[in-house]
């Protein structure tokens, strides 16, 4: 199979970041991994199945609700 682009140092990163964060975004941590790591590479989808299955994180969506007006 296909090496893994995400290792043991991609995870502690991704630890502290949600330790640290615990609303951070998926973006956020894009972001953050390809800032840190030089040279990285990523897409959503990588990052998405390396939290899910080998952090075992989930995850919740964000829902906006239109606030509550006064007038009629």
């Amino acid at each position: 199979g296909r090496k893994p682009v995400l290792n043991e140092s991609h995870k502690a990163y991704l630890t502290a970041l949600f330790d640290d964060n615990p609303a951070a975004t998926m973006d956020e941590a894009i972001d953050g991994l390809t800032k840190d790591f030089v040279g990285l590479e990523i897409k959503r989808s990588a990052v998405n199945n390396f939290l899910k299955h080998e952090m075992k994180m989930t995850f919740k969506k964000v829902e906006l609700h239109a606030e509550a007006r006064d007038s009629p």
